[in-house]
């Protein structure tokens, strides 16, 4: 990275429950609940009718918001960003559908688990077998 200095430093990691990990850097100790990102909605959900949230999968900043309501979006598009600890988090739409509600701007602070984006799966046309 231009202008910038890195440092390299062991961190520790070890799991504690599922989707929650221990991590310890010079004798602090960090736990930390591990996410993909994308989805806050229950395991199988993704696909079915109805309305699909994403929420932010960690406390930070809103740095990007790439849709409005309205828009069209595909299963993995980027809707927004989230910068935390200086690392940037997309998330993607877990549905193919359209974009119902968008809850943040950027700038906006945001906490663990905040809605940020509402998509409505798209609907799959009803074909007639008479």
């Amino acid at each position: 990275m231009p202008g910038g200095s890195w440092a390299s430093r062991e961190v520790t990691c070890h799991t504690v429950a599922p989707g929650e990990v221990m991590l310890g850097l010079d004798g602090l100790q960090i736990r930390a609940r591990v996410g993909d990102g994308r989805r806050a909605q229950p395991a199988g959900a993704a696909g079915a009718e109805g309305d699909h949230v994403v929420a932010a999968p960690m406390p930070g900043r809103v740095v990007r918001v790439s849709v409005e309501p309205g828009d069209v979006v595909t299963r993995g598009q980027g809707l927004a960003a989230v910068e935390a600890m200086k690392m940037e988090n997309e998330l993607a739409s877990p549905v193919d559908g359209v974009v119902s509600e968008v809850r943040v701007s950027v700038d906006d602070t945001v906490e663990a688990g905040a809605v940020m984006v509402v998509v409505s799966a798209a609907v799959s046309p009803q074909v007639d077998h008479d």
